[in-house]
């Protein structure tokens, strides 16, 4: 299994569990399926492994130190997060996603994410508070300089957005977008994204959304994923030719 720049490791979390005694400590349960999942899942977004490369379960039991059967269900996981595919043959690999994935991934925002913009009509202040934090931790993000921070920071300013539509289901889905969406930044883009830009977007999608104004920010939003889109299959029409020479 080929490393690369990515920063995947095996970590345990815990934390005490919540008591009558000690009522403020609370227990976050992490199996080793989890921790599995979580270092190869690091490697992928941080570009360790590349799309379409080939991950054999008795190589990363070896590697990691954890059975194969625990192995194979974080295979499960992100093969179901879209970030690894199998094949005819059962064979587990990094996905590769071409121009038709972005354009699905984009229709796919779309429809949750505008949604979400026109659900925002009726957005308690604790969604909005939610929504207007989300946006400060991307400036912060940014001006950290940090471009995993900065991306990590920008999916949940969206995912604030989505879970003003208060479906579990929807916010999963979106998640597995999100992911995707990583998937084919990292493989495509090795500069920095321009965090200047990404503020300007986002706080002038905050000032429409915090003045009421619905309809001009899900045309704002609208064109930025015009925009976004459009960058990324333009990227990889880019590779694509590389390729081909």
């Amino acid at each position: 299994m080929s490393r690369g720049r990515g920063k995947g490791r095996l970590e345990v979390s815990e934390k005490a569990g919540e008591s009558a005694l000690l009522p403020n400590l609370t227990v976050e349960k992490v199996t080793t399926v989890d921790r599995v999942a979580d270092a190869l899942r690091a490697e992928i977004l941080g570009g360790g492994l590349a799309p379409g490369t080939p991950l054999r379960e008795v190589e990363v039991a070896t590697t990691t130190g954890v059975s194969r059967g625990s192995v194979r269900q974080a295979f499960s996981v992100l093969v179901n997060e879209g970030l690894l595919s199998r094949d005819s043959y059962r064979s587990v690999m990094v996905t590769a996603l071409d121009e038709q994935d972005i354009r699905e991934i984009y229709q796919a925002r779309r429809m949750i994410e505008l949604a979400a913009v026109e659900a925002t009509a009726q957005a308690d202040e604790e969604q909005l508070t939610a929504l207007r934090q989300a946006y400060e931790e991307f400036v912060s993000a940014v001006e950290g300089g940090d471009s995993d921070e900065i991306h990590l920071a920008d999916v949940k300013a969206h995912s604030a957005l989505v879970a003003v539509l208060g479906s579990r289901r929807l916010s999963r889905m979106h998640s597995g977008l999100m992911g995707e969406l990583r998937l084919a930044v990292t493989a495509q883009y090795q500069s920095p994204p321009d965090g200047a830009a990404l503020v300007r977007g986002h706080r002038d999608f905050i000032d429409l959304i915090t003045a009421g104004r619905t309809d001009e920010a899900r045309a704002q939003l609208a064109a930025r994923f015009d925009h976004s889109e459009e960058l990324l299959v333009a990227a990889f029409r880019a590779a694509a030719r590389e390729g081909q020479g």
